[in-house]
C-alpha cells in the first residue's frame, strides 16, 4: 500500500514536471516508472501472498471440516456403544430379576416340599425305625439339603435355576412314595398291634382254661396223671 501511495505520488511529479517540461522531469517520470514497477511487483507479490493465505486457510478449513467430521462420527460410534451397554446393562438387570423371582418361587416350592416332608415324619413317628421308612425318610432328607445347594449355588450364579429346578422335582416326585409307604407302616403296625392284643386274650383266655382245668382236676384227685397234665398243656396251647 505504501509502494503504490509513492507510485501515485511519483507520477503526479512527473507529470507536473512534463506539463512543466522542466528541469528534472525525465528523472521525475523514471521514479515514477521505478515506484509503478515496484508497486505492480508488491500487488503480485500480495495477491501471490493473498491467494497462498487462501489456499492455506481452506486447506485449514478443509483439515477442520475433516477433523471435525471424523470426531463428530468417533462421538458417534461412542454414542452408539455407550447406548449399547446401557441397553446391554438394562437387559441384564432384567434377567437378574427374573431369575430372582424365580428363585424365590423354588424356595417357596421347596418350604412346602419341606413341610411334606416333616410331615410324613411325624405321622411315622411309631414306625420310625421300620427300615423302608427309615430309608425313605433318609433319602427325602437327603434330596431336599440337593436343593437347598443348588439354590446357593444358582445365586451366586455357579449354576443356573433349571439345576435347582430339576433337583426340586426330584425331591417332589419322592412325596407320594414316602408317604405311601409311611401309612403302609402305620398300617402295618396297627394290624400287627391289633394281632398281638388278640393273641394276648388268647394267651390269657388258655391260661385261665389250663388253671380252670388244673383246679378241676385237682378237685377230682387226679392232677398228677401225666394224662391230664398232657391234656391241660395241649388246651392251653
Amino acid at each position: 500500500k505504501k509502494l503504490r501511495q509513492d507510485a501515485n505520488k511519483a507520477l503526479e511529479e512527473a507529470q507536473k514536471a512534463k506539463q512543466l517540461d522542466g528541469p528534472g522531469a525525465q528523472e521525475a517520470l523514471d521514479k515514477a516508472k521505478q515506484a509503478a514497477e515496484l508497486a505492480d511487483a508488491a500487488d503480485a507479490k500480495a495477491d501471490e501472498a493473498l491467494t497462498k493465505a487462501e489456499e492455506a486457510r481452506n486447506a485449514k478449513i478443509k483439515d477442520a471440516n475433516e477433523n471435525a467430521t471424523a470426531a463428530l462420527k468417533k462421538a458417534n460410534e461412542l454414542a452408539d456403544l455407550a447406548d449399547a451397554a446401557i441397553d446391554k446393562a438394562a437387559e441384564k438387570k432384567r434377567a437378574e430379576q427374573a431369575a430372582k423371582a424365580e428363585r424365590d418361587a423354588l424356595k417357596k416350592k421347596l418350604e412346602d416340599a419341606k413341610q411334606a416332608v416333616e410331615t410324613a415324619k411325624k405321622n411315622a413317628a411309631d414306625v420310625l425305625e421300620d427300615p423302608l421308612v427309615k430309608k425313605a425318610l433318609a433319602d427325602a432328607i437327603k434330596l431336599a439339603d440337593d436343593v437347598d445347594k443348588a439354590l446357593d449355588l444358582a445365586e451366586q450364579g455357579l449354576v443356573s435355576n433349571d439345576d435347582a429346578a430339576k433337583a426340586l422335582e426330584k425331591l417332589e416326585s419322592q412325596i407320594p412314595p414316602l408317604e405311601d409307604i409311611v401309612n403302609d407302616a402305620v398300617a402295618r403296625a396297627a394290624k400287627n398291634a391289633a394281632e398281638r392284643d388278640a393273641l394276648k386274650k388268647r394267651v390269657a383266655a388258655a391260661t385261665d382254661a389250663e388253671k380252670a382245668a388244673e383246679d378241676l382236676a385237682k378237685s377230682n384227685g387226679v392232677l398228677a396223671t401225666p394224662e391230664v397234665d398232657e391234656a391241660a398243656k395241649k388246651y392251653a396251647q
